[in-house]
């Protein structure tokens, strides 16, 4: 089996464009989202099919007693967080450290585990899971490789995952690049996008993970960021596996919750052609 994480850098470069593109043109029977913080891929990969969603509990989070709370005021003075409030706990401000239970004499408080999101699972038709983190939570790293873990136990028998991963290249990004076997760069045109894209190479080449690069959104085939990128790339040794123009038909595509593939032959083409030169990347074959 193999592992195709997609990843950016930064958001908006059409990640999740290019994902969904690439499971509906390979027919990919297993997938997920890692980007739990606004996790979309569900919606252009037939939602309408059964899902199972479970809790995820990422953390803890104080609860006061009243009936024991002999109102001392302790656990407010105390607290770092500023989440004590009329001998009330904010689930927003408390950060689970559990200073508060244990100053408190009366034990009046405890900590209590904290359903910081959802997994959602869909094993008919194709393997599916993706994460959501609830509003104000942390640990998102933990809960991207919890749905890792989970996309796992269904996959024991398919040869290619793909992993829509989170944007930029913080925690959530690292956990999503655990056990991957090349990750694929979505950038974009533009000064930002370039810089984007070579953290994200440093980042693949410290965590020792082979990547590959595909320039999205271009202008025309005559941009000078095309050389830009490809010259950066042969630098750093890292296959560039083509661009992709920009097409108009990928508003028309999101608005309607589907794949661009299903709208547009050309730009069908051209993604077929760097897919094959991905899947040539992921299993060893000659460019």
């Amino acid at each position: 089996m193999k592992t195709l994480l997609i990843i950016s850098g930064k958001g908006g470069t059409g990640k999740t464009t290019i994902s969904s593109a690439f499971i509906k043109a390979n027919e990919i029977r297993a997938f997920a989202d890692c980007d739990v913080e606004a996790p979309n891929l569900y919606l252009v990969t037939y939602p309408s099919l059964k899902n199972t969603t479970k809790e995820y509990c990422g953390g803890y989070k104080a609860t006061i007693d009243t009936a024991k709370c002999i109102k001392c005021g302790e656990c407010k003075d105390n607290c770092r967080f500023s989440a004590i409030t009329n001998f009330i706990v904010d689930e927003y401000k408390c950060e689970g450290c559990g200073l508060c239970e244990a100053l408190c004499r009366v034990n009046a408080i405890k900590l209590n585990k904290d359903v910081s999101g959802f997994i959602t699972i869909r094993e008919e038709g194709e393997r599916f899971v993706y994460g959501s983190l609830k509003c104000g939570r942390g640990n998102s790293g933990k809960l991207v490789s919890t749905v890792k873990k989970e996309l796992g136990k269904l996959t024991t028998i398919i040869d290619t995952v793909v992993i829509d991963g989170p944007p930029g290249l913080g925690c959530p990004v690292i956990s999503a690049f655990a056990g991957v076997d090349l990750a694929l760069i979505v950038s974009e045109e533009g000064k930002s996008g370039f810089s984007d894209m070579c953290r994200m190479i440093e980042t693949c080449k410290l965590n020792q993970v082979e990547c590959c690069v595909l320039l999205n959104k271009v202008s025309d085939n005559k941009s000078p960021f095309i050389t830009e990128v490809k010259e950066y790339c042969d630098k750093m040794k890292v296959p560039y596996v083509g661009q992709l123009l920009y097409n108009s038909a990928i508003v028309k595509a999101n608005n309607e919750a589907n794949s661009i593939i299903n709208f547009d032959e050309e730009m069908k083409k051209s993604m077929i052609e760097v897919f094959d030169k991905v899947k040539n990347i992921l299993y060893r074959r000659s460019l």
